[in-house]
């Protein structure tokens, strides 16, 4: 149960800052592809453990604004997932959310053929608990952040589908 809760928290910390840190608006204007928006609807359990090699039940859904969160937990091994759509988004909302991602000391890496522009992230607290890899990828105004513990290239596979 320890390495659970340890996980849970160290996703917890992770996540919370990537799930909410690029919802603020800016003054930077949006590309005009804002285009027909995939949110949780698009990412079912079944796509996205087909995807990404998962066993989630299907996904709580939140939706703030432009911003639809879907978060998956594997009932047997309680791990969880969180996709994050992201609409109205802007070239400078992305770069200072990955700046924020690098100062905490989450090292981002740049992913060549998704969208406009992508990182990824690798995020491990501990040996007792499981590495969490995030992709961010950006196309026009639209955004897709995926948080799991997948392989990078299935995840970045994953956000190119939700993207196209």
């Amino acid at each position: 149960m320890t390495i659970t809760t340890s996980a849970a928290r160290a996703a917890g910390v992770v996540l919370s800052m990537l799930l909410f840190s690029a919802c603020g608006s800016s003054s930077d204007t949006a590309s005009s592809d804002s285009g027909s928006s995939k949110g949780c609807d698009s990412a079912n359990a079944a796509t996205v453990n087909a995807a990404l090699g998962t066993s989630y039940g299907e996904p709580a859904v939140t939706t703030q604004s432009d911003v639809d969160v879907c978060t998956y937990t594997d009932n047997a091994s309680h791990l969880t997932g969180i996709i994050r759509f992201q609409k109205n988004t802007t070239h400078q909302m992305f770069s200072i959310a990955r700046q924020g991602m690098d100062a905490s000391g989450q090292k981002t890496t740049d992913v060549d053929g998704v969208g406009d522009e992508a990182y990824s992230s690798t995020f491990k607290a501990s040996s007792l608990v499981p590495e969490l890899n995030t992709v961010v990828a950006r196309k026009g105004s639209r955004e897709v952040l995926i948080t799991a513990s997948a392989p990078i290239n299935k995840e970045t596979d994953l956000a190119k589908k939700f993207l196209d």
